[in-house]
């Protein structure tokens, strides 16, 4: 008996078997039947075809008729029926499919925005070798918050380098500023740049790539010989983003596309800008002084440390004195009379910096001896 149950069983599962094959064998048919409709622009007829495929299963019909649905043709346009059938495509492993659901995950397309989701399925795409995919992720990567998030998503784009002509600006991009977790790299900067340009010609990446090469030089000038023209040079690089030197808006005509969606904010390495920053004030440089305490008072770049910060004001003052510029005495005393810093002497000095000229808040014109709209500016 048990014998019987095991042959009748074994012969179930062949014939359901030679049901599918012939059913797979009969989609298949139609979906080539839909593509030859579809070639000579009889999108209904290709979609009714399409349709009968897929209601069977048939993960090629799935996905072409989820384009149908997404363009409008021979349909009515339907991005909720488009994902649908994606998902239903992609779910079977269809690459193309699988990069859409990403797209459209990713972006909150009729779905809920779900980065998580997105990136597996993109990664399923990617794994089947396919560029829209590699391309998509390594744009999340160039993106990441620096929170490690999506670290190594980055690593998508240089495998498309030869695919697509604007990757080259984005590793440019990439490197100069220390994105996706690739570390700051002023020659591999250069070298993005460069080849960018020479895929497509561009002023902006002839200027950045340039502008790396300056800052590559500068890296080693300031480092090695302190020398301060090309430390500030490159501390403004590092606080501002892509040195400081661009309009953001030719870069996004230069990288058409991308920068739109995913955004193209400058990366700030504020860390590095504060060594900067360090060297230059060491050398007397006020300016630099000055923004080496406003990062240690506000801990940008650095652990707050408002007792080094109000010892630097201390040392901007004298500084500022000897130089007789009296704007920055004007401003680093006030600074101390606010923290309570011996507050006579340092309105002392306000007031000398006022009678020298330097422009003043309201209630230290008031205390030094009567109101001066010409001589007041509030800090």
């Amino acid at each position: 008996m048990r014998y019987f149950n095991a042959v009748t069983f074994f012969l179930s599962l062949v014939m359901a078997g030679a049901v599918h094959a012939q059913a797979a064998g009969g989609s298949a048919e139609l979906v080539q039947q839909g593509r030859a409709a579809f070639a000579q622009n009889n999108f209904s007829e290709a979609a009714r075809l399409y349709r009968l495929a897929a209601e069977r299963g048939d993960r090629d019909a799935q996905h072409l008729l989820g384009h149908l649905y997404q363009q409008g043709r021979g349909v009515s346009k339907d991005p909720a029926e488009a994902f649908r059938l994606f998902k239903l495509a992609a779910d079977q492993g269809e690459r193309d499919s699988q990069h859409h659901v990403g797209d459209m995950y990713y972006d909150g397309i009729v779905v809920a925005r779900d980065e998580a989701l997105a990136i597996e399925y993109l990664k399923k795409s990617a794994e089947q070798g396919y560029g829209p995919a590699f391309r998509l992720l390594g744009m999340i990567g160039f993106t990441s918050d620096g929170t490690g998030r999506y670290e190594g998503l980055i690593d998508y784009l240089p495998p498309l380098v030869n695919l697509y002509d604007d990757i080259h600006g984005y590793l440019g991009a990439a490197y100069m500023e220390g994105r996706g977790g690739l570390p700051v790299d002023f020659a591999k900067a250069a070298h993005h740049y460069r080849e960018a340009n020479a895929a497509k010609p561009s002023q902006v990446f002839r200027e950045r790539a340039a502008l790396a090469e300056r800052l590559l030089d500068a890296q080693s000038v300031a480092y090695t010989r302190g020398h301060l023209t090309e430390t500030l040079m490159l501390a403004e690089a590092y606080s501002n983003g892509w040195g400081g030197a661009y309009d953001e808006l030719p870069m996004r005509f230069a990288l058409a596309g991308g920068p739109e969606r995913f955004g193209s904010r400058p990366r700030m390495d504020f860390e590095a800008a504060f060594r900067l920053y360090e060297l230059a004030a060491a050398q007397g440089h006020l300016p630099s002084m000055r923004k080496t305490y406003q990062m240690l008072d506000w801990g940008e770049g650095i652990a707050q440390d408002r007792p080094r910060a109000a010892q630097l004001l201390q040392e901007i003052v004298a500084t500022a004195q000897k130089r007789r510029d009296w704007d920055m005495v004007a401003w680093a005393a006030e600074k101390l009379m606010d923290s309570g810093e011996d507050f006579e002497r340092y309105l002392a000095l306000s007031c000398k910096a006022r009678e020298n000229g330097a422009a003043v808040s309201f209630h230290v014109d008031i205390m030094c001896g009567g109101f001066d709209a010409t001589r007041t500016k509030g800090w």
